[in-house]
């Protein structure tokens, strides 16, 4: 039995937010740990670049700065911050060349708790996806948008892993890491995210880029995720292939020990 719709509450306005109206907003994500961001000069690097596409001049370190400063604020010790940019309240069309083209947003999370990542590798063709230079809303879009398409199949035990083509792309969230005979490589598909930890990784010299089939996935001796929340985990299980804990500890050493030491790490 279908039930009846709740009658809409419209709202009239004349102007919109045009993150909302048009997804023209790009944004960071990363953690504070007592204060500290792991490669805070690449984020904000990253923000400004991100932002020119839309043809805003903006001094993405400084968003970072003043976005950590409000992080510090804040009781815990650990938090999860985003900060996004978008054109702010504005009329329909095209911005006129005097508007004021940047509002800042900062919301300040909870680290989420680690849990074992079990992951669905899932075609991406309905929404083919866009190459990334940066981190924006209407990309991510795309991504929930699968997610809506496979979310009985996925349930809440998997994340979906995106392969399109026959390549292996990435998460929702996360950039993808396999290795191949003892060798970590990451994809070199220009629909991946330049993430900053993958970064750090590939200047390290413990990852590499290569291109990554999907056959690769039931090849590789292990699999893991990396982005600036959980900075790097292995993968318990890939389309009923399962990963031991002890193996994949072994694999994944080289990639902790990059990464330690470093302001904003926590390990």
């Amino acid at each position: 039995m279908v039930s009846a719709c709740a009658s809409p509450c419209l709202l009239s306005v004349e102007k919109l937010e045009r993150g909302l109206a048009y997804g023209e907003a790009c944004f960071e994500t990363f953690r504070v740990i007592n204060g500290r961001v792991f490669a805070l000069p690449y984020h904000g690097q990253r923000l400004s670049r991100a932002a020119a596409a839309f043809g805003w001049s903006v001094d993405g370190h400084t968003y970072c700065r003043q976005a950590v400063e409000q992080a510090r604020l804040h009781a815990a010790d650990d938090v999860l911050l985003r900060l996004t940019l978008t054109a702010g309240t504005q009329p329909w069309g095209l911005l006129p060349a005097n508007a004021p083209v940047t509002h800042a947003y900062v919301q300040i999370l909870p680290t989420p708790a680690r849990s074992p990542l079990r992951l669905m590798s899932l075609d991406a063709s309905a929404f083919p996806l866009r190459p990334k230079i940066a981190k924006y809303s209407a990309d991510y879009a795309d991504f929930l948008r699968l997610f809506q398409l496979y979310r009985t199949r996925l349930g809440s035990e998997y994340m979906p892993l995106w392969t399109l083509d026959g390549r292996v792309i990435s998460t929702m969230t996360a950039n993808i890491l396999l290795c191949m005979d003892g060798q970590w490589l990451t994809p070199d598909d220009a629909r991946c995210l330049p993430g900053t930890v993958r970064q750090h990784l590939l200047n390290a010299g413990v990852l590499r880029v290569a291109p990554c089939s999907s056959a690769m996935l039931q090849q590789c001796q292990a699999i893991a995720c990396c982005n600036s929340s959980l900075f790097v985990q292995a993968v318990s299980w890939l389309d009923g292939r399962a990963f031991d804990n002890e193996t994949n500890h072994a694999f994944i050493s080289p990639l902790l020990d990059a990464l330690r030491g470093h302001d904003g790490v926590p390990c």
